[in-house]
């Protein structure tokens, strides 16, 4: 296992708009996804509503992940509760038989995600010195970001590689990569009656087209509004982070690792890898 605990970790885990019912709601509604896929517009806008089912946000749930979640938080009385609230939503999944999930899982082109990735932990990849004096010079310090980029796409390829095996499979016994996806409409539903679980696929780059008709048909939800949530362009890197985009240079051999991924073969069509390859490499 590479060392990804503190990056995998640091941020909130489970993140639930109220308490798990444990008589008979109609379903509970879990939003499970990698991170940086546009997840809490989604979570926002379902708490929005009010809804009488509880509604939960999650990155990590398999139990390699509540493992190094215990490890990390379990003895931090102000942070344990991560690993607790994570514990406790393993536990109802895997225990409450009269519980009915409907997940939701959002994916994104891996180039686009990478990029959304290093942006959001600057902070961890970049020397606050650095960040300090780049808001004002960031040409001066253009290279270093460059590198620092760089040197993270071999994680950044693991994770995309091993996210829904490591977490959806594990967890719900749910393949995404032997559900058939159609690229057109954007989203795709599928139904498990035997395991008490429904799932529901968003593209992000497809989301504000379709999630009406997504959420009309998965949740019964006629008066969904989607809530803008873009954590990345806050004020204290929002200037470097348009910067570092403008500037960026996306390799050939990183760009062939990212697009030779089952997740984009799956998700993405050839010709809009295609276009996406051209769009990245400055075509």
């Amino acid at each position: 296992m590479f060392k990804r605990i503190i990056e995998r970790f640091k941020h909130r885990q489970a993140s639930p708009s109220a308490a798990l019912v444990p008589g008979p709601p109609r379903w509970n509604i879990l939003v499970y996804v990698v991170g940086k896929v546009g997840s809490m517009s989604v979570y926002k806008s379902l708490r929005a509503l009010k809804l009488p089912e509880p509604v939960w946000h999650v990155q990590h749930m398999s139990e390699e992940s509540i493992a190094d979640m215990k490890d990390l938080y379990g003895s931090d009385p102000q942070r344990r509760h991560k690993y607790e609230k994570a514990l406790k939503l393993r536990s109802e999944i895997l225990d409450n038989e009269n519980a009915h999930w409907k997940v939701i899982t959002l994916v994104r082109e891996p180039i686009a995600w990478s990029l959304s990735s290093f942006a959001h932990r600057l902070d961890h990849y970049v020397p606050k010195d650095v960040l300090s004096d780049a808001r004002d010079h960031f040409d001066q310090h253009a290279d270093f970001f460059q590198g620092t980029f760089d040197r993270t796409a071999e994680r950044m390829e693991r994770v995309l590689s091993n996210w829904f095996d490591e977490e959806m499979k594990a967890l719900f016994n749910i393949d995404v990569f032997d559900i058939e996806f159609i690229h057109q409409r954007g989203y795709t539903i599928t139904i498990y009656p035997d395991r008490r679980v429904e799932l529901l696929i968003i593209r992000l780059e497809d989301l504000n087209r379709v999630y009406k008709d997504a959420f009309r048909e998965f949740l019964e939800i006629d008066n969904m509004e989607l809530v803008t949530h873009n954590v990345s362009t806050d004020q204290d890197f929002g200037q470097i982070t348009r910067k570092f985009r403008e500037g960026v240079v996306i390799g050939p051999e990183f760009m062939d690792a990212m697009y030779g991924l089952k997740w984009a073969r799956h998700f993405y069509t050839e010709q809009e890898i295609a276009r996406f390859r051209a769009k990245w490499s400055g075509g």
